[in-house]
């Protein structure tokens, strides 16, 4: 299942396009892989006031009843819908806030860590298995429950409830600091699969690469 995160990524980018062709206020085309997953990023947008899009079965419904609706689980996500209002400057804010391109454009790569400990890209047809992480070392123990809660945003203090580790008690700890010269970490082999903040940790599971990272990929396969 692909991750809430990859699909605000591709309904961003799905957004931009309309905005700026100027077909934004219309009818939603829900996408053929996963509509379903598609419209519950758009219901993250819609919660975060940046569109209205009833469904179209809805039309009816006051919008903060719908709203309503939707954070507390009492109606389906609809992916038949249509835009109605659309707020440009909130949604790049959200955007850059949130690690999102919506003028994205690479090549797509997958990540999965096999048994906690074993990242695999996969481009295209092809799946490069790379460098395992150290075991029980503290990257690699975060990166785990990361890969667990894939495309959610995850503190410090979560990471000390959930992650068995003495090391993370310490006040003076800095996930940036913790993944200095890691993979994931600044200037790391999978830097793009990974949003660290001080006190934050998001891993990615899909992610678009330039040319030049794709090939210094395939050049660091096992």
């Amino acid at each position: 299942m692909n991750s809430n995160y990859y699909w605000l990524e591709r309904v961003a980018f799905k957004l931009n396009a309309s905005f700026l062709n100027g077909t934004v206020m219309s009818n939603w085309v829900p996408d053929q892989e996963d509509p379903e997953a598609e419209s519950r990023a758009l219901d993250t947008l819609e919660i975060a006031d940046i569109i209205k899009s009833p469904g179209l079965i809805e039309s009816t419904i006051p919008n903060n009843y719908r709203i309503l609706s939707i954070r507390s689980g009492w109606v389906p996500s609809n992916p038949v819908r249509k835009i109605v209002d659309f707020n440009y400057e909130r949604f790049l804010n959200f955007c850059a806030i949130n690690g999102l391109n919506p003028t994205a454009s690479g090549i797509l790569a997958k990540l999965k860590i096999i048994d906690e400990v074993q990242p695999v890209i996969s481009i295209g047809e092809d799946s490069y298995k790379l460098k395992s992480l150290g075991v029980d070392k503290m990257p690699q123990r975060i990166v785990a429950y990361a890969y667990k809660n894939i495309g959610d945003e995850i503190s410090l203090d979560t990471l000390r409830k959930n992650v068995n580790l003495r090391q993370l008690q310490d006040d003076s700890q800095n996930l940036k600091q913790i993944f200095k010269g890691n993979v994931f970490g600044q200037d790391g082999l999978l830097e793009a699969f990974a949003k660290i903040d001080k006190r934050t940790f998001l891993l990615k599971d899909h992610v678009l690469l330039t040319p030049d990272q794709t090939a210094v990929i395939k050049k660091a396969q096992r």
